[in-house]
C-alpha cells in the first residue's frame, strides 16, 4: 500500500509539474493602448518598480491644444502613476523620459514630500535616477508632470516645452538634463507625445492557485503514505 502511495505521488506530481511548465508566464501589461512604451520598456519600468507584474492603465494622452488644466483633470487624485514622455532636446537628441510618482497628483500649488521611493528614467538609455532630495513632484494647475525641486523634469501648461535641469533625482553634479546628459542651458525641451499610467498588481492566475494548492495536496498525501 505504501509503494502504490509512493508511485501515486510521483505520477500526480509529475503531471502538476508539466501543467505547470506550460503555463503562461506573467508580465506587465497595459490597458487603453500606448504608443510609447514598447515591451521592452514596460519590462523595464516593472523591474525598477520590483513588485512583479504590473498593470499599466492609460488615463491620460496628450492630445493636440491639451494643457496642463487637461493633465491635472485627468491625473488628479488617482494614487500613483507613470508619466511618460517623448522630449527633445534643441541639439537634436531624443528620448522617452519620464517618471514614477508614488502619490497622486493635485492642483494646490505645492510639492510632494520625500518618499525616496520615486524615480525619474530615460527608458531610450536604459537609465534610471532615484529620489536623494526634498520634493518628488511640483503640482500646480499651471504646469504640466514636473518632478523635483531642479526643476528635474519642468513641462509648462502649454505640455509642449520646458526643461531638465537634475536636483533631487541625482547624488553626483546637478544641473544636467535627464534626456542626454548636457547641462542646462535654458528652457530648451520640447515635448511630443504624453501619456499617464495608473499602477495595479496583475492578479495571480488561478491557475498558479491550482498549482499551488496540488503541491500541498500531494505532500500531505505522502505524509500520510
Amino acid at each position: 500500500m505504501q509503494h502504490q502511495n509512493h508511485m501515486m505521488t510521483t505520477v500526480c506530481l509529475s503531471g502538476v509539474l508539466l501543467a505547470a511548465s506550460v503555463m503562461p508566464a506573467q508580465a506587465a501589461i497595459i490597458v487603453g493602448g500606448s504608443s510609447l512604451l514598447t515591451e521592452t520598456y514596460l519590462s523595464q519600468l516593472e523591474n525598477q518598480l520590483g513588485e512583479g507584474p504590473i498593470a499599466l492603465t492609460n488615463i491620460f494622452t496628450k492630445s493636440p491644444g491639451a494643457t496642463s488644466v487637461d493633465f491635472h483633470n485627468a491625473v488628479d487624485n488617482k494614487g500613483r502613476t507613470f508619466v511618460v514622455m517623448q522630449a527633445a532636446e534643441d541639439n537634436g537628441n531624443i528620448a522617452v523620459i519620464g517618471g514614477y510618482n508614488p502619490e497622486s497628483w493635485n492642483s494646490v500649488a505645492h510639492t510632494n514630500p520625500t518618499q525616496q521611493s520615486s524615480f525619474l528614467f530615460n527608458l531610450s538609455n536604459s537609465q534610471f535616477f532615484l529620489q536623494f532630495g526634498a520634493y518628488i513632484t511640483l503640482n500646480q494647475s499651471s504646469y504640466g508632470p514636473s518632478f523635483g525641486s531642479g526643476y528635474d523634469i519642468f513641462v509648462d501648461s502649454s505640455l509642449n516645452t520646458g526643461y531638465s535641469y537634475l536636483a533631487t533625482y541625482t547624488n553626483t553634479s546637478s544641473g544636467n538634463s535627464i534626456i542626454d546628459g548636457s547641462h542646462y542651458n535654458g528652457v530648451n525641451v520640447t515635448y511630443g507625445a504624453m501619456e499617464v499610467f495608473t499602477i495595479s498588481q496583475v492578479p495571480v492566475p488561478g491557475a498558479a492557485w491550482l498549482f499551488g494548492s496540488a503541491i500541498l495536496g500531494l505532500l500531505g498525501l505522502k505524509r500520510r503514505g
